[in-house]
Order: structure tokens, then sequence, then C-alpha cells
């Protein structure tokens, strides 16, 4: 923290001032003032050090006469000075330059901001469609003001005028069609990255909260939340993230992609990926299916008849209600938590099987299955892996 005290700009401490010696100061105020000398002198030699790598005296006056102009003054006094009186320690120098370092890299970041290159906005009636066809770009879709739907395309790029032709080429189109919104783009597939300028294309839409959307992606991650309506989302290589969705149809497919979502609610929901996990947490339909290989899948909370899959994965799921449910994984384990009055007709297989004490259970009991009755009976509960454990654990 650097001194509210201070009182010297860089200015005099960078300036060589000559010092008027008394030749009647006493020894040990001669001592002070050399004390002093050599502590300054310390201070211009880390300053001019720090300068030079900033390019240099000019540069640094230049950084601080545009971020800290003399109109503001009173207010950015303690972004340019540091206290000379006293020489406590030698920790503010490195203060000083800290801000200089983050005050630059600051203003680099703004300079370098998406351009926003397309922002349209277009009157809609609750009910209405996003349709969304578009490659190597990353969308993020929540709601926005009621009876209208905006649309916001942000490009960004190390070189931007490289981006830009990339752009143009990709034939982006936004307009409206029926009862459509329509974002499209064609799919480039090659050179995407490097001599491109490592290009960035975020779309952004503001919705309804009651809207149907059809989107399909490829190369970009999906962001949405707060939807009340059909979700049918697909993208390949891209992660999804879906939050407070509601409707008849709710469809998540990805490859390569993770899936999160929390609070998904629908008579039919289905959650496919491949290569990557799937976490949710409270899924609840009629019919759920949900199924990845090669990872894994957890699911806080599950309601309504469901099947969950996956290869070379573990599945954890936790259940409220009795409703039909079928665990599949192999070289993975399953762990289901049901709370203990569950009733349901258990037949699991697994190279070992586990149930908690605290069921009432009534059927056959091996190392490697279980079938019979919980509780008396109720909906069937399947679980099978072929290298690993099925455990029911209680709640």
């Amino acid at each position: 923290m650097i001194s509210q005290k201070s009182h010297a700009s860089f200015e005099t401490i960078v300036s060589k001032k000559p010092y008027a010696f008394s030749r009647h100061l006493s020894a040990h105020r001669l001592e002070l003032l050399h004390t002093n000398f050599i502590m300054r002198t310390k201070i211009i030699t880390v300053l001019l050090a720090v300068l030079t790598a900033l390019g240099g005296l000019n540069l640094f006056r230049s950084i601080r006469d545009r971020l800290l102009p003399r109109a503001n003054a009173m207010e950015s006094t303690e972004q340019i000075r540091i206290k000379v009186n006293g020489f406590e320690n030698e920790s503010i120098v490195e203060t000083v330059i800290e801000k200089i370092s983050i005050t630059r890299t600051e203003n680099a970041s703004e300079s370098d901001g998406a351009e926003v290159v397309i922002d349209e906005t277009f009157k809609v009636r609750d009910g209405q469609t996003l349709y969304m066809d578009v490659a190597h770009s990353d969308v993020e879709i929540e709601t926005g003001a009621r009876g209208e739907a905006r649309i916001r395309v942000s490009l960004s790029g190390v070189n931007m005028a490289r981006a830009r032709d990339v752009f143009d080429e990709m034939n982006f189109s936004v307009r409206q069609a029926g009862d459509e919104i329509r974002v499209v783009s064609d799919n480039r597939k090659n050179s995407w990255g490097g001599r491109n300028g490592n290009i960035e294309i975020e779309i952004h839409a503001f919705i309804p909260e009651s809207f149907n959307l059809q989107i399909k992606t490829s190369h970009g991650d999906v962001e949405l939340e707060n939807i009340s309506g059909d979700v049918h989302l697909n993208t390949t290589h891209g992660d999804i993230s879906a939050s407070n969705i509601t409707g008849k149809e709710i469809t998540l497919n990805s490859t390569h992609g993770d899936i999160e979502a929390e609070f998904l609610t629908g008579e039919w929901i289905s959650l496919k990926t491949t290569h990557a996990d799937i976490d949710v947490d409270v899924l609840a339909g009629k019919t759920v299916s949900v199924s990845t290989t090669h990872s894994d899948i957890a699911i806080g909370m599950l309601m309504g008849h469901s099947k969950i899959s996956s290869t070379h994965g573990d599945i954890e799921v936790e259940i409220r209600d009795s409703a039909r449910l079928d665990l599949r994984t192999t070289h993975g384990d399953i762990l289901l938590v049901a709370p203990a009055n569950l009733q349901a007709e258990l037949d699991l297989e697994a190279q070992r099987v586990r149930l908690d004490r605290d069921f009432e259970f009534e059927g056959r009991v091996e190392e490697d299955e279980i079938r019979g009755a919980l509780n008396g009976g109720g909906s069937i509960i399947k679980a099978r892996t072929s290298h690993g454990s099925v455990t029911i654990r209680g709640k």
C-alpha cells in the first residue's frame, strides 16, 4: 500500500536536483542525509531499469499522461507517487512498478476487446423459435425483454483484419422468417486457427422466456438458461451448460464435449455425449435417457422412468421416487442412492454387488448378483456392469 502521506512524484525522484549541504551540520545529520542520498540513488537505479524495460522514460510519461490526465490529478495522485521521506523499506518501489504493470495490462485488454459485427433486434411472440446452425462459434442464450429477440455477434482475434475476412467468408446471416429467428453460417472446415488469426466468434441471444430452441453448432460451447419451451441442441466438439430449462421435449447432444445442467424438467429428456462427462443436479421427466462413452455420469436427483448408460465410466445417481430404472456400464462402478422406504424390484449384476442393511429386502443375494423385492416390491431397478461394482446405498 502506498502511503497517503507521499508528497514527491516520479519527476521529483528522477530529477537530479542538487542538495545544499551546510558546513555546520552535525555528524548525525550528515549521516542521515548520506543514507537518504544512497536510498534515492537505489530507487533511481531501479526505476530507470524498469523504465528502460518499458521502452524508456518518454514511454512512461506518455503512458502516465494518457492514463492519468491532469484533469484527474487529485484522483490519481497515489497511482504515480511514492514516499521519499523516511525510506522505511524498499518495497514501495515494487508497489509502484506493480501498479504501472497492472494499469498497462488493463488498458491493453480494453484495446483488444471484441468487435460487434452483428446486432439485430426483432419483434417476437411467446412460443416462437430460435433456429441456429453455425460453426466455430460459442453460443450464449438467455432471457431478455418480453416481445423481442436480440442477436449480437462479436468477433475477436490476434489479426483482426484476417479475422474480418474469414468472418465475411462464413456468410453469417441473422433474419426473421415467419415464426423463427434464424442465425446461420457456412461451416469453414479448414485452416481455422494459425494464419486466420486465432479467431473467436461469440453469439449472444436474448429471447423471451417462453421460446423454443433448435440449435446446431460445431467447435463451440453452448450456454443456455431460464428457458420455458422445447429445446433441441446438437453440438460437436463443444461443451453444453444448461440451467432452469422446462419443456415438453429437451434434447442436449454433444460429441467430445461435457454436459452440465441444473434443473431440467420435461416429459421427454435426452442427454447424450461421447468421450465426455455428464453432470446434472436435478433431472425430472416422464421418460429420461442419459448416455456417454469413456466417461462418467453423475445425477444429483433423478425422477422418472430412466435409462442411464456409459462405457468405461462410472455412474452415480440419486433417486427419490419409485420409477423404472435401467443403469448400465462397462469397466465402471454404479452407485445408486435411494430413500430407505423405496419400493422396487431389484435385478443387479456385477463383479461385486452391495445392498445397505437399512433396506427391507426379500430375495436372492450373491456376491455378483441380487434379485428380489425391496420394501415389498415396486418398479424394476436393473443395473449391470461387466468390470466393476453395483452398490445401493440408503439415504
